[in-house]
């Protein structure tokens, strides 16, 4: 099977290994939505300051630029410590936690609509971290695949959830990768998505808008 560039998500669910943290963001509301939120926020990092157009998808871009080649409707993250950057929707609410080994950043739409994202950068793991979250919802069709982030190739894994009151009813999809880093460490991608389309833009598109502006170092 070819790599890809993901093209990716609504709820997350995260799990750090460096720090045991664990939160579920589910898109519908209810009992599910916000079993643990980011620790802390701190301000935003330098980001675009043009006006934002919710209704212009971002021109395309090469992979791997961020923060400098983000578009006029996007702003960017760049990790205080050096180790990745990103572009961003302007729509997206921007928060960050603060673990042992550096801060993780997560960007997402409101989890009371049903049409979002999520994707957070940062949790350091291991080399031999395998990824694939684990949830209180029913995951079907669970799978590996080669993505591509930042010019490397990584196996990513994929999982459907569905509802346990309704299992048939799919909640969102996520995509869970481990990028190395030539430290020897591993900077933890998290991403999910649900619905079909934001404001005219397809979120799979915005999933891997994300992915190809990330710059991982």
């Amino acid at each position: 099977m070819k790599p890809i560039v993901v093209a990716p998500l609504v709820a997350l669910a995260l799990a750090g290994g460096a720090t045991g943290a664990y939160f579920w963001l589910s898109s519908g509301g209810g009992e599910e939505e916000a079993v643990r939120q980011p620790a802390a926020e701190t301000p935003t990092p330098t980001a675009s300051t043009a006006s934002p157009s919710p209704t212009m998808a971002p021109t395309p871009l090469p992979g791997g630029k961020a923060p400098d080649d983000c578009a006029t409707t996007e702003k960017s993250y760049v990790d205080p410590d050096g180790r990745f950057a990103f572009c961003y929707p302007a729509d997206m609410e921007l928060t960050t936690t603060e673990t042992p080994r550096g801060l993780a950043a997560t960007v997402q739409h409101p989890v009371t609509e049903s049409d979002r994202v999520t994707a957070t950068f940062g949790w350091v793991q291991e080399p031999s971290y395998v990824p694939c979250i684990e949830s209180p919802t029913i995951i079907k069709n669970q799978r590996f695949q080669d993505v591509i982030i930042s010019g490397k190739t990584v196996s990513a894994c994929f999982q459907d959830h569905y509802d346990r009151s309704q299992p048939e009813r799919l909640l969102q999809t996520t995509i869970d990768l481990a990028v190395p880093m030539p430290s020897g460490e591993t900077i933890l991608v998290l991403l999910a998505y649900s619905g079909a389309m934001r404001d005219g833009i397809p979120v799979t598109d915005i999933a891997d808008r994300i992915l190809r502006s990330a710059s991982i170092n």
